[in-house]
């Protein structure tokens, strides 16, 4: 007999002393309950292990450090105000603190122990003292009821980000945008679960896991869920389902945010031989045919601009571009990064307003820098242009009811962010898209030549 499911055959055969040491074998159909009570066991503690292998490891901190500079860039560039200066100081403490728990770690996982590792991780507060179920959940992870200066400051730094959301919540709930409300919140919950299980209150990392993925997600979510310019034209418009914002009672500005938002337009920039490469060979024929007749001569290095926008076609009679454009350079040594230098403008372009189709305008304008590279430094260009259309019909038509509905600037700004147009408002070179209303403000990847 080789083997059997009978514990008694089993020990009449010797097996277990004899194959197995002093081990029992016994067997059980697999759909029984203590045996499926038994493989979750199992499987729970191999998990367990490796989650709690993952909280002492480096890779939480690294993956706080991320984003914490991903939240940084992000918000500081959308942000403005009072709420720029709380993002900034928030998102600046949670990258400072993430990136010195990283090195907190290495350090403790090369077993040295410097100054600076002692002032951080040294226990200092006597947590049993305010709540002992808090002391006891710490002792366990730590073993220590002692809270030292690293996990404090790291929840102070949590705390302020669950803050931040909050803020975001009720700010996109006051502005109609539920779904980004219910998603900032979600990233609020998560990250105050992150705080709790920093400073020891919570003591398991399955709780830890479901506060990143709530944190992460939450943010995700509410940067995909924001509404549209259309959306938002929609929403607090004369047929929305949210408060009608103050403009929005004027129906000729409603209309105009309606169809900017329709016709919003694009830019993109490339170079002329890579615009050439992909154009079609009749739109190649329009462009040579516009320099002859203007008797420009192009060269491969020159920006084409292109611009885009559904409501070009509408607007036969009267169309009004303004563009205004510089390009931009960085230089870089054998011993130094990237540095940027002063934008030059570009006063004039060599062909203007060359019709591709109904949608489409396209722009040639000249090129500056021409050297790549010398012997000591590396160089790369790039344009930045800044575009506003103004649309409108001059002919006079008696039986038109809406006179003042054909005047449109485009782009329009959001529902949400609306200002009325001021002819004499030019952006400046610092500024980005969306930062200055009714401008369009695209940048071109750089390149080396």
């Amino acid at each position: 007999m080789l083997g059997t499911s009978s514990g008694k055959l089993a020990k009449a055969n010797h097996f277990a002393s004899k194959d197995l040491g002093r081990l029992m074998v016994v067997a059980a159909p697999a759909n029984d309950p203590l045996v499926q009570e038994l493989n979750s066991w199992r499987v729970g503690a191999a998990n367990v292990g490796r989650a709690t292998q993952l909280a002492k490891s480096p890779a939480l901190p690294l993956l706080a450090t991320v984003m914490a500079a991903y939240n940084l860039h992000v918000n500081v560039e959308g942000a403005s105000g009072i709420r720029r200066v709380g993002v900034t100081l928030s998102a600046s403490a949670d990258l400072l603190l993430a990136s010195n728990n990283v090195a907190l770690k290495v350090i403790e996982g090369s077993g040295g122990r410097s100054p600076w590792y002692v002032l951080w991780e040294k226990g200092r507060i006597d947590v049993s003292k305010v709540s002992e179920r808090w002391a006891g959940n710490l002792q366990r992870r730590t073993g220590s009821t002692l809270l030292n200066a690293s996990r404090a400051a790291g929840t102070v730094a949590m705390v302020f980000t669950s803050a931040i959301f909050v803020w975001d919540a009720k700010r996109a709930f006051d502005a109609g945008d539920k779904d980004v409300s219910v998603a900032n919140a979600i990233a609020a919950g998560g990250s105050a679960v992150w705080a709790l299980y920093t400073i020891g209150v919570l003591a398991s990392p399955w709780v830890l896991a479901a506060g990143v993925v709530l944190l992460i997600g939450g943010a995700l979510a509410a940067a995909l869920m924001a509404d549209g310019a259309i959306e938002q034209a929609i929403k607090h418009g004369p047929f929305g389902i949210e408060h009608r914002l103050p403009h929005m009672n004027d129906p000729r500005i409603a209309y105009q945010q309606l169809l900017g938002a329709i016709g919003e337009p694009q830019a993109k920039i490339a170079r002329l031989s890579v615009w050439t490469a992909a154009a079609p060979e009749e739109e190649r024929r329009k462009l040579e045919l516009a320099a002859r007749e203007s008797q420009r001569e192009l060269h491969p290095l020159d920006w084409v601009v292109e611009l885009q926008s559904g409501l070009l076609g509408q607007y036969p009679n009267d169309s009004r571009f303004r563009l205004m454009a510089s390009e931009l350079q960085w230089v870089r040594g054998h011993q130094t990064g990237w540095k940027r230098l002063p934008a030059r403008p570009l006063s004039h372009y060599k062909l203007g307003a060359v019709v591709m189709d109904a949608s489409r305008v396209v722009y040639i304008l000249p090129h500056i820098g021409s050297q790549a590279h010398t012997g000591l430094m590396q160089m790369q260009y790039g344009l930045k242009v800044r575009a506003q259309f103004a649309l409108g019909r001059q002919e006079c038509r008696p039986n038109d009811p809406f006179p003042a509905f054909d005047d449109l600037v485009l782009p329009q700004p959001a529902a949400r962010d609306w200002a009325a147009f001021d002819p004499q408002r030019f952006p400046e070179e610092r500024d980005v898209d969306g930062s200055v209303p009714y401008w369009l403000i695209a940048l071109s990847e750089r390149d080396s030549l």
